[in-house]
């Protein structure tokens, strides 16, 4: 048996060695995003060509499918569906970039007039948000996009974009959220 002060070194010691794992263990324990978590948006295009109209809908999902602790990386999986078609792609995301990315939206509802855009509150099917409306600022888009703290940023979106033949008209927007 060793004397108390040796104890009580070794403990220390123990502990000191232990807090670090502890520490990233309890972050990660509530770490965002989660495997599971996802965003739904329904989307709407009407596309202008040669003087007539098609209308096409279709449901967009990002899930988070997986996540990698050793290498920090999720993977998600992003799924176009409609009455006909379905399209399936796996995208890996660092979870440094989502950090980011979540930090800069977040920044963004706090100055969003240095952003160039207004605070507001925009209500769709998934819930009531407070967002940073946007006008994005692209010769391809012209319209607005509601930003706001959920993953992947969006909730809304509404502009026109220059076509080949013509144009289109996208609304897009947030039904579902397992944030």
């Amino acid at each position: 048996m060793y004397p108390v002060h040796i104890q009580k070194m070794r403990l220390k010691r123990f502990f000191i060695l232990l807090m670090p794992l502890i520490i990233f263990y309890s972050l990660n324990a509530f770490a965002y995003p989660e495997v599971g978590n996802r965003v739904v948006f329904s989307v709407f295009v009407d596309s202008y060509r040669d003087g007539e109209i098609y209308h096409e809908e279709y449901k967009e999902t990002f899930e988070i499918v997986f996540y990698d602790s050793l290498m920090d990386m999720y993977k998600v999986e992003h799924v176009i569906a409609s009455r006909t078609t379905y399209s399936s792609t796996e995208i890996w995301v660092s979870g440094h970039d989502i950090e980011t990315e979540r930090h800069i939206v977040r920044h963004m509802l706090a100055e969003c007039q240095m952003y160039g855009g207004q605070k507001d509150w925009v209500t769709v099917k998934a819930g009531t948000f407070e967002s940073c409306v946007l006008n994005p600022e692209s010769p391809e888009k012209d319209g607005l996009s509601w930003q706001g703290d959920i993953l992947f940023g969006t909730i809304k979106e509404e502009y026109r974009s220059e076509i080949f033949d013509g144009y289109q008209e996208i609304k897009r927007e947030l039904i579902e959220l397992n944030d």
